[in-house]
């Protein structure tokens, strides 16, 4: 099964969809004030996403992949959750209020539990709607992208407490996104530059 983001005909708003690989056996799994950044748990069981209240933070929900009621996972104002690879923990960026700087949790998927909690500095970029944090293929560290060094990079927080760690070592371009192969051998990385021209138009008038 795969999740998608899709867009409903009565209210054009973004919602999660379920497909399988083909596209065939399409379902649409919410219907509320608007959801996004699902994520799927190793087991294909569960899918976990973020709703866009009307009014209010956005907040973060778990439901099974076959359909059902949804379950609050958590109170924090999260953005971009994404499982573990033992599907037991969830890392999310979450949000404070004006203001208050950005942290990196982890929380258990069963009772939203907070497992673990860092401070993001303004070199880390985690957000847009590209999936721009992971986990370690072993579980033991959350990886992002950072600009510590002028350049846009991926480096490795262990949640031992270890030493942060630089994996990769580009000198140009940005990174859009990455992820590593089902084995946890090699990493995909998305690369690349935005170009914006100016355009000038005259005799508007």
């Amino acid at each position: 099964m795969v999740v998608s983001q899709g867009q409903s005909p009565s209210r054009r708003r973004s919602h999660i969809w379920r497909a399988k690989i083909d596209g065939s056996d399409l379902k649409q799994l919410t219907d509320g004030p608007g959801e996004g950044w699902p994520d799927c748990s190793p087991d294909g069981w569960w899918v976990v996403y973020v709703s866009f209240a009307a009014a209010g933070p956005q907040s973060l929900w778990k439901m099974p992949v076959e359909g059902g009621e949804p379950a609050q996972v958590t109170r924090l104002i999260p953005a971009l959750p994404t499982f573990s690879p033992d599907g037991k923990l969830l890392a999310v960026r979450r949000a404070g209020a004006t203001g208050e700087q950005l942290k990196l949790c982890v929380l258990s998927f069963e009772d939203g539990r907070l497992e673990k909690e860092f401070d993001l500095r303004p070199t880390i970029v985690i957000g847009g709607d590209y999936k721009a944090l992971r986990w370690t293929p072993d579980g033991g560290g959350l990886a992002y992208i950072d600009t510590r060094t002028g350049v846009q990079n991926i480096w490795v927080r262990p949640l031992d407490g270890g030493q942060e760690r630089q994996i990769t070592d580009f000198k140009t371009d940005q990174v859009f996104g990455f992820d590593w192969s089902r084995d946890g051998t090699r990493l995909a990385v998305a690369r690349g530059t935005i170009t914006k021209d100016v355009i000038l138009f005259s005799g508007l008038e």
